[in-house]
């Protein structure tokens, strides 16, 4: 059994003080499907490894609930179950444990029948590298010269969380027409793992699609094609003000009128001045 115990002459009572459970080596911060090996020991009071101890432990994964300070079982973020660990010469060891769902803040509890239960030290998880990009399937149509609709490039890891600081960049493909695509083209991923792209313009009309990539070590991290119909150039408006001047003429009649040349688009809308002339005398 896990407890030790005190003997004594005729009449004396025996007093049994519990082993206390402990981390041989503490946990420490890693990145997300790293492996590690905990290893219990059962420590009497005096500290010393109880090697004569019996009997299973149990390793669970708790993490403290923001505000509430109430730990929560964290077991479902854990590829390898913890379960139980059997001692052998004072040791029970877990092998393969490894914590895939990135976060700070975890902490491993042990616990087993006879015991004295023990708490690790907190550790984070790191994301892992890069491993997915995932990007929308399709960009709203726009016409040519005009800015596309925002979008998201996610970075992930094998396991899902959002890797930060990872470098995307758009590029066309497709491109039968020989299209040119401007406007920022390479984003870091902020810390939520996300680089959004908002001023990408493409100058020509046509069907075409955007592909997201990114490098991690020597390998390319693509993602699917997003596809996007770029319409014909916007049509300009032209509006026409007040007369400004008249000067009436024995040939002729000859008005100056101000003309604005009004571009969608976010153009710059340009003020035009023509002299229209009438060839009525008077």
């Amino acid at each position: 059994c896990g407890g030790g115990g005190g003997g004594g002459g005729k009449g004396v009572a025996v007093v049994t003080t519990p082993f206390t459970l402990a981390f041989e080596a503490q946990p420490s911060s890693a990145t997300a499907g790293t492996n590690a090996t905990i290893v219990i020991v059962a420590r009497d009071s005096g500290g010393q490894v109880v090697k004569s101890a019996t009997g299973s432990v149990s390793l669970q994964l708790v993490k403290l609930t923001t505000g509430s300070g109430v730990t929560e079982v964290a077991s479902s973020s854990v590829v390898t179950p913890l379960g139980t660990a059997t001692f052998q010469n004072g040791r029970a060891t877990f092998v393969n444990v490894r914590v895939t769902a990135a976060s700070p803040g975890y902490s491993l509890v042990v616990t087993g029948a006879g015991f004295t239960g023990a708490t690790s030290v907190s550790f984070d998880i790191a994301p892992g590298p890069l491993a997915k990009l995932t990007a929308p399937s399709s960009v709203s149509s726009t016409p040519a010269t005009v800015a596309l609709p925002s979008f998201d490039v996610r970075a992930e890891d094998e396991f899902g969380n959002l890797v930060p600081n990872a470098s995307v960049t758009i590029r066309l493909s497709s491109n039968a027409n020989g299209a040119t695509l401007s406007g920022t083209l390479t984003i870091a991923t902020g810390a939520d793992g996300i680089a959004r792209f908002t001023n990408l313009l493409v100058d020509k009309p046509g069907s075409y699609s955007l592909v997201a990539s990114a490098l991690m070590g020597d390998k390319i991290i693509t993602a699917n094609g997003q596809s996007v119909s770029v319409g014909p150039p916007p049509v300009p408006t032209i509006s026409f003000a007040a007369a400004s001047s008249a000067t009436p003429d024995e040939a002729a009649r000859a008005v100056t009128v101000a003309v604005t040349l009004a571009l969608s688009g976010g153009q710059t809308t340009v003020p035009v001045s023509v002299t229209v002339t009438d060839a009525l005398t008077g």
